[in-house]
């Protein structure tokens, strides 16, 4: 068999050890960083980053340099899907695109005809939110407002939560990750937005990023529990199938014997 070393990379900014730096930051630092450490070794590719925001810039950075292809499991920006733009980019999951078509499905089951998207302000609340748009106009459904958020302005997400209050729809569509959208929908909740005369509408960022009534910091929350009872939204089919099966299968034995390590 062919034998391929693994080395490891942590992409995600630590308040503590870098005080001020973003994962985009992080994630294109540790990208020059491997090419540099791993110069003297036959490169063959990089497996991540988790999130588009990073892979946007890290895949870029990774293949003007060592002409490296780079494969997410999970970056579904619609934008990373450009072979112009990002040629060594590849990833094993379909882009937005879909789970916009998905979203626009379930607002036309539940005979939602309004609704206000608050999306976070990078290339994956962008392009969900631009995907989503795209569908909703198909299928004559209005988006009311826009409501853009950056995760370091916490002072905007109370600023959002005081726009809903006054919005005339009671639809909300809520395009970010976990930490962000656990953060609005508390000040949400403390404004009684959240209750049986409001929908929230969930995206995959955040609506399977945890277990049920368990926050942000693996914690279990009564709040968190209640606020996610209101909340609905698509979630990916997990693997079926007899070939899924199988591989599941060896990558256990595999693991078992410790060949993955």
């Amino acid at each position: 068999g062919i034998q391929i070393n693994v080395f490891t990379a942590d992409w995600s900014p630590d308040a503590e050890k870098f005080p001020g730096e973003s994962a985009v930051t992080r994630g294109v630092k540790e990208a020059l960083n491997a090419i540099s450490d791993l110069s003297d070794e036959n490169l063959i590719g990089f497996i991540g980053p988790i999130a588009s925001s990073v892979a946007t810039l890290s895949t870029t950075v990774v293949g003007g340099i060592a002409k490296t292809s780079m494969i997410s499991p999970s970056a579904t920006a619609p934008e990373l899907s450009s072979k112009f733009l990002y040629p060594y980019f590849w990833r094993t999951v379909p882009p937005d695109t879909l789970q916009g078509l998905a979203i626009v499905d379930l607002l036309l089951h539940f005979g939602y005809r309004r609704a206000t998207t608050i999306y976070q302000d990078n290339i994956y609340g962008r392009g969900i939110g631009s995907a989503i748009e795209n569908a909703a106009v198909a299928a004559e459904i209005e988006i009311v407002s826009r409501l853009s958020f950056d995760t370091t302005d916490v002072e905007r997400f109370d600023e959002i939560v005081q726009a809903l209050v006054e919005s005339d729809t009671n639809i909300f569509l809520l395009l970010g990750g976990a930490g962000d959208a656990e953060s609005i929908l508390r000040r949400a909740d403390n404004a009684s937005l959240v209750n049986e005369q409001f929908a929230w509408i969930a995206v995959d960022g955040w609506a399977n990023a945890a277990k049920r009534g368990v926050n942000t910091d693996g914690v279990y929350d009564a709040q968190v529990d209640r606020i996610q009872s209101y909340a609905i939204g698509p979630s990916p089919l997990r693997g079926v199938g007899q070939p899924y099966e199988d591989f599941k299968q060896r990558v256990q034995q595999e693991d078992d014997a410790g060949l993955l390590q």
